[in-house]
């Protein structure tokens, strides 16, 4: 009879971007804004993912988090409002619409 084969158990952190919040959702040109992200590992171990945050598609800032296994964290992108129009800010699969007024 043959021996079962034995198959290793890899654990991982699994670390995602759970929400993405503007404040404030109206702003005008030249005023800071901050853009809040909630980041979850819920993986077996600690681990490290960048974060980048977009503005319309272009990449603004990106930045490392690390987490332990099971823990939620929030870290905050500040930056200035370009030009009025309606703005996509988007952090991993999670897109928020906010105004940039004149």
């Amino acid at each position: 009879m043959q021996e079962p084969e034995t198959i290793p158990v890899v654990e991982q952190a699994i670390i995602e971007v759970i929400g993405v919040t503007v404040t404030p959702q109206k702003i005008y040109e030249g005023d800071s804004i901050g853009i809040q992200v909630q980041i979850r590992n819920r993986g077996a171990i600690a681990g490290s993912h960048l974060v980048t945050l977009s503005i319309d598609g272009v990449a603004r800032e990106t930045r490392q988090v690390t987490l332990e296994a099971g823990e939620t964290i929030q870290t905050t992108f500040s930056l200035v409002a370009g030009e009025a129009g309606q703005r996509l800010a988007r952090v991993g699969e999670i897109a928020v619409e906010y105004q940039v007024l004149d």
